[in-house]
Formats: structure tokens, sequence, C-alpha cells
């Protein structure tokens, strides 16, 4: 006949017993063991404190890159700027200085051989 229990737990021993002998090969026997878990755990922690400090590191360098990017970008935007405010003021000032239309178009088909276009070549954009 075959004991009852061949298979199940034993119910007299509590659940965390079988937890604790499953893990037994966690736990150290002696005190070398012992020191060689926890130089293991610090080299655990170790690692993962240098693995944390490199994506820090990383992300800072990523984000300090970036930030120069956009300050090139932003320089390059108000040095256009400067130059499209004075070629504004210019034309305002070639304007002023040709006074009608009629000077204007003179200019225009002296320098560039353009004509006021004819009432069926004009074309109205949307």
């Amino acid at each position: 006949m075959l004991p009852g229990t061949i298979g199940r737990p034993n119910p007299t021993v509590p659940e965390s017993a079988y937890f604790r002998r499953a893990l037994r090969w966690a736990e150290p026997n002696n005190v070398f063991s012992q020191v060689q878990a926890e130089l293991r755990h610090f080299i655990v922690w170790l690692g993962l404190v240098i693995i944390a400090a490199l994506a820090i590191s990383t992300a800072r360098v990523t984000i300090r890159l970036q930030v120069q990017d956009l300050q090139f970008r932003i320089s390059a935007s108000r040095a256009l700027e400067a130059k499209l405010l004075d070629e504004r003021d210019w034309l305002n000032q070639q304007i002023a200085e040709q006074g009608n239309s009629t000077k204007m178009e003179e200019q225009a088909l002296l320098n560039l051989g353009m004509i006021r276009p004819l009432p069926g070549q004009e074309l109205v954009l949307p």
C-alpha cells in the first residue's frame, strides 16, 4: 500500500518550508559562500549603477547636442530675418524713388523686357 501523500505536499509541513527547500541553493552554507554571495550582489549592484550612470550621461550629451543644433538654427534664422528686413527696406526705398507706376513700367520694359499683360493674358489666382 502507498502512502496518500505521494506527489502531494505534506499537509503537516507549512508551504513556506517547501519554498525554502527549493531555494536552498541560494542560501550559502558557510562563510566563504556567504562572502561570495555578497560579492555577487555587490557586483550586480555596481553594474546597475554603472549602466544607470552611462544612460544618464548619454541622455545629457544627446540633449546638449540638440540644444546646440537649435541655437545654430535660431542664429541662422535671425541672420536671414535681418537680411530680408534690409532687402525690404531697400525695395521700399526704390519704390519711393520711382514715385509712380509709369516710371516702374519704363524700368521694367528697359531692364527686363517686361510689358503690362493684356486683359486676356491675366490669370486670377485663388
